[in-house]
């Protein structure tokens, strides 16, 4: 064995594929140098074994990262399906209603036009004259303009306690100029008092006022 620089013969350390081991010593100085020498390799082995476990660690840390990217992209795409999914739904939905607010608009419409606001100058007059003789004073106030509803009262209440019958009606527009119209009618009404004689009203002997209010054909008065 060559000696050590510095080092008196018999003393050294032989190194070999990374252990080191004691030469041949004297003892006592022998036995330091293996101490130190064993110390040595178990610092090398302990190094070695934490260098191969965060090797480990890293190994797993990328299979399970593989693992997770394509769940993670599948999860993306499910959502994104879901949310296109939910988006056309909320879309049909308000389709749904939006066309539900027309259907009920239009049957408003409709029924608007089947009611009072439908009828001709020369029906509302029949009307008129069919609820006087029925003594329906409400719909004869409501056939009525405004400035008519009074008279309308009065004309219902002359017939109370009377007979009255309504024959041959039939009326027809005579003029319609904007929202005024004047009506002819053909007909009579027949009335009697208790025990008394019929007495007759021609109802072609005047003609009928018309006008539009409040969207409806009204009676309002007489020619």
């Amino acid at each position: 064995m060559a000696e050590a620089d510095g080092e008196p013969a018999g003393v050294g350390v032989i190194v070999k594929a990374g252990v080191v081991t004691a030469a041949a010593e004297p003892a006592g100085a022998a036995g330091d140098l293996q101490a130190d020498a064993i110390k040595h390799n178990r610092t090398v082995t302990r190094y070695g074994d934490i260098l191969r476990g965060k090797a480990m660690r890293q190994q797993v840390i990328l299979i399970v990262c593989k693992a997770i990217v394509p769940i993670h992209v599948k999860l993306m795409r499910i959502s994104a399906i879901q949310g296109n999914q939910i988006q056309s739904l909320a879309m049909k939905t308000q389709n749904h209603k939006t066309l539900q607010i027309i259907i009920l608009v239009s049957l408003g419409v409709l029924l608007a036009s089947c009611g009072q606001g439908g009828r001709s100058p020369d029906r509302v007059v029949e009307s008129y004259l069919t609820a006087l003789v029925a003594k329906d004073d409400v719909t004869a106030v409501n056939l009525s303009c405004v400035a008519w509803e009074a008279n309308a009262e009065v004309e219902g209440a002359a017939f109370e306690g009377v007979e009255v019958t309504l024959d041959n009606l039939a009326c027809s527009v005579e003029e319609q100029n904007g929202e005024s119209a004047t009506v002819a009618c053909g007909g009579k009404i027949v009335f009697s008092y208790a025990g008394g004689e019929n007495e007759v009203i021609d109802l072609g002997s005047r003609q009928y006022s018309v006008v539009l209010e409040g969207g409806d054909w009204r009676m309002c008065g007489y020619k």
